[in-house]
């Protein structure tokens, strides 16, 4: 079952690395359905990095709770 996402959230890809926070979600034309997010994410030498990934390898990071 795919997750639902929302832009602004955070997620992470299943295979691991770093917390991504989605900007845009990009639509199946076929389907009319989310099928992408764009992400962005900063890497070790603090540099702003974006890349579309499909849906069904990302996964929700959850939030900290205090």
């Amino acid at each position: 079952m795919q997750e639902d996402f929302s832009e602004g959230e955070v997620v992470r890809l299943k295979s691991g690395g770093p917390d991504m926070t989605v900007m845009e979600l990009k639509r199946h034309m076929k389907t009319n359905q989310n099928h992408w997010a764009e992400c962005q994410w900063f890497d070790e030498k603090h540099q702003l990095k974006s890349e579309t990934f499909l849906l069904t390898s990302l996964q929700k990071v959850e939030p900290i709770s205090f």
